[in-house]
């Protein structure tokens, strides 16, 4: 099966320090992943301020939300722009919020200047999930550098085989952190490989043996998780000298995502509006269809051999339920609340649009996504 981010190898020159060139204004700290950052955030802010009702977007993958109940907050979900799938700004003020997570979806940036706007009334506290969005920008301005706290994911960003970034503008966050065990390593070194040699090839010897490795770990995917793990030097120096890759991976993404974008049926499928200020790496191609059907559409293209999904990252599945079903965050769940989200949660899908994918793979996905009956 093509993976939804597919990894690959980049020579990359390192001539500059991204992240002093690009947030020189903020303390940073390496972290395994973009949730062990989150989780960071939420504990100091328990600690900081006690319990917070925190505003989130309820259409986002489960792990972005848990961190916040995790550590002893509220999580108050915000509707959704149906367009760009992000909060929709205009729902704030009906919402006694201390603090907002701000999620840049598949990498488009929120509209932050609307956002902005509201904090100066509501004096909210601002955590940015860029865990999709490293070089996304809001206009002119770095995604990341809005929000008090901040989180990305080099693992979703740069194929990096473990890592996160934690950004904060104030207070650099100190906290016990728990040694990244090896059998973790290990099996992130092992998915990382397989995903770089799986297709959507019956015969690929690759593709049953990273279905098998997912299957271990199915059912996590559900699980609080509040552990927070720690990189050492060596691992650390390696992730900040290949972040400077970015930029180059964001330009093989987008010219294969817009490549894409031209070649699908627009008569079946929306593509995810961008901000008119924003542009997007398009880590993520998402598109809604003109049916809530996205279900039926992921199960099909998986069959075909290409792992679409819709917010999850499940390799087994890739469709994650409604919010209502979940068993710990349906306790927060308020349906008069989340008309747009309740419209068309089961009518998105996202479509691998990594910048390594082959030409003969893009015009595979793109075949098979105009061919299936709606």
């Amino acid at each position: 099966m093509i993976p939804l981010n597919k990894p690959g190898y980049i020579k990359y020159i390192c001539n500059k320090d991204y992240l002093n060139q690009k947030f020189a204004d903020f303390k940073v700290r390496i972290t395994v992943s973009a949730r062990d950052g989150l989780n960071l955030v939420y504990k100091h802010l328990y600690k900081k301020n006690g319990k917070m009702n925190i505003g989130v977007s309820p259409f986002t993958c489960f792990q972005a939300i848990l961190p916040i109940i995790a550590n002893g907050h509220i999580p108050v979900f915000i509707d959704i722009d149906p367009n760009t799938f992000n909060i929709d700004p205009g729902q704030l003020q009906k919402h006694n919020l201390d603090g907002l997570e701000v999620i840049h979806l598949g990498g488009t940036p929120c509209e932050m200047d609307a956002i902005y706007e509201w904090t100066k009334t509501s004096k909210s506290i601002i955590i940015e999930d860029c865990a999709q969005a490293l070089g996304s920008t809001y206009d002119g301005i770095d995604v990341g550098k809005f929000g008090d706290y901040s989180v990305f994911s080099l693992i979703k960003n740069i194929h990096a085989t473990i890592g996160g970034l934690l950004l904060s503008k104030n207070d650099m966050i100190e906290d016990d952190i728990q040694p990244l065990s090896k059998i973790m390593f290990y099996y992130r070194t092992i998915k990382n490989f397989l995903e770089g040699h799986c297709n959507h090839h019956w015969y690929n010897p690759w593709n049953p043996i990273y279905f098998g490795l997912m299957k271990l770990k199915e059912g996590a995917s559900n699980n609080i998780d509040i552990k927070i793990r720690g990189v050492d030097n060596s691992l650390e120096k390696n992730l900040r000298k290949s972040i400077s890759s970015i930029e180059k991976l964001n330009q093989m993404r987008i010219k294969n995502a817009s490549y894409m974008m031209e070649r699908i049926d627009t008569k079946r499928y929306i593509v995810q509006k961008v901000p008119n200020k924003a542009v997007s790496n398009r880590n993520r191609l998402l598109f809604r269809l003109k049916e809530p059907i996205a279900e039926k559409v992921i199960e099909r293209l998986r069959k075909n051999g290409i792992a679409a999904n819709n917010l999850t990252q499940n390799y087994l599945s890739g469709f994650q339920s409604h919010i209502s079903l979940h068993n710990i965050l349906s306790k927060y769940y308020d349906g008069s609340k989340l008309k747009q989200y309740n419209s068309i949660y089961n009518s998105v899908i996202a479509i691998p649009c990594s910048g390594f994918l082959t030409h003969s793979e893009i015009n595979y996905i793109v075949k098979k996504l105009n061919q299936i009956e709606i």
